[in-house]
């Protein structure tokens, strides 16, 4: 007789009703077993039906549903519109960043201004280079329609503007200055502008100048320039091993171990010789015939 629960049982599928095999270990009480494939067990198994409620978009007005226990209030259908009935809500005044109004001028005009400016990059009637900025043709309060057309923006110098609008003078002609600096970067030589308290830290114009210039410090960083104690030649090793690394070679190292052995072979005025009668004759035994 076997062990209690070893061997297998055949049952009938209650979705599809064929027949299959199981473990005893796997029945639980006699419970377990009843459907073939997990397939079968979603599509069969006897669930309590979801409990939904009904809502009303109040932004587009459509009719949707939430099942119990998902969350949300159910004012929206979407997050696009929970976004656009937000937005409305939090324009002008009602926004709590509101800062009184600086500008009426829309986000869409100004990137249209600053990329004429960057394409003619100087001022239409005299010239200048600095303090440049763009003057509507037709006035902005006349057309909204030519409002972001490049074609109706000049650009002029703040003198300039501030001839076409006289009663504005005052604010127009006021200079900028910027603070900062420029420097030239370390890996492509490149000139970059950085504020005045970037001035001793800033090295790169970018991040990719930045990763380069790090790897390029990691190397040395990890290199050891030695020089040969025997042919007084310069090589460059791994820092781990400035150390122990004294000779540029293993005939190097070599020569100077048959020199510590037989010092009456080499003249007194050799390298090796030299270097020898510095530190000793204390060191690793070569035989004389290598």
């Amino acid at each position: 007789m076997g062990k209690w629960g070893s061997g297998k049982v055949s049952k009938t599928c209650e979705g599809c009703g064929s027949i299959f095999t199981l473990f005893r270990a796997h029945l639980r009480n006699g419970k377990g077993g009843k459907f073939c494939s997990r397939k079968c067990s979603d599509a069969h198994r006897k669930r309590k039906p979801g409990i939904f409620f009904s809502y009303s978009c109040k932004e587009c007005e459509k009719k949707f549903q939430n099942r119990k226990g998902r969350g949300g209030t159910g004012e929206y259908c979407s997050i696009q519109c929970m976004a656009i009935s937000r937005g409305r809500k939090m324009r002008g005044e009602k926004h709590p960043f509101w800062k009184g109004g600086v500008s009426e001028r829309p986000h869409s005009v100004r990137l249209v201004i600053q990329k004429v400016i960057r394409q003619k990059n100087c001022c239409e009637k005299c010239g200048e280079t600095t303090n440049l900025q763009g003057h509507h043709i037709v006035p902005y309060s006349e057309n909204p329609l030519l409002r972001d057309d490049p074609n109706n923006i000049e650009v002029v110098c703040s003198s300039c503007h501030a001839k076409e609008h006289p009663q504005l003078a005052g604010m127009i002609a006021r200079p900028r200055f910027r603070l900062g600096v420029n420097l030239n970067c370390e890996i492509c030589k490149k000139e970059f502008y950085v504020p005045k308290y970037k001035e001793k830290s800033a090295k790169t114009c970018s991040r990719k100048c930045a990763m380069i210039r790090l790897c390029e410090l990691r190397k040395k960083a990890a290199e050891f320039t030695l020089e040969c104690g025997v042919c007084k030649n310069r090589i460059i090793i791994k820092k781990s091993r400035s150390k122990k690394a004294k000779f540029c070679s293993r005939k190097c190292q070599i020569e100077y171990l048959r020199v510590k052995n037989t010092k009456s072979n080499f003249p007194l005025s050799s390298p090796a010789m030299l270097l020898v009668e510095k530190q000793g004759c204390i060191g690793l035994q070569v035989p004389a015939n290598q």
